[in-house]
């Protein structure tokens, strides 16, 4: 995927969560409907946990070798590959009453982009 097509996906994405705030400041009462669906199921942990753990220590080792990669947010990954990082990210997903609700794409990766092109190859949605 190149830069153009990257910073696309990336708009849109912000497109869908400022929508989603936007629709859930309006119809509060949508929230359980919206946010509350619980993709995470426990016996998902056994499978997803190290996946998380090998992902999170491949990210930090390279990480480490970028001198412009801020340390603040190198030990921040270090520490949650100490505790559970299923329970963390489990815990990123609950409503919070006060904070930044929107719902989220959770798998934005290659394969699961679609974008349409012109003749050029030049993305048009």
């Amino acid at each position: 995927m190149d830069l153009k097509t990257c910073i696309f996906v990336l708009k849109n994405l912000a497109r869908m969560h400022v929508s989603s705030m936007l629709v859930l400041e309006e119809h509060p009462e949508w929230r359980n409907e919206l946010l509350e669906y619980n993709y995470w199921a426990d016996k998902v942990n056994s499978v997803t946990n190290p996946l998380l753990e090998k992902g999170l220590k491949a990210f930090a080792d390279e990480a480490e070798t970028w001198k412009e990669f801020p340390k603040e947010w190198l030990d921040r990954i270090k520490n949650l590959m100490k505790g559970d990082p299923f329970d963390y990210m489990i815990e990123c997903h609950k409503y919070r009453e006060n904070g930044l609700n929107v719902l989220c794409h959770g798998d934005c990766w290659a394969n699961n982009i679609m974008v349409k092109t012109d003749a050029e190859n030049t993305v048009t949605e």
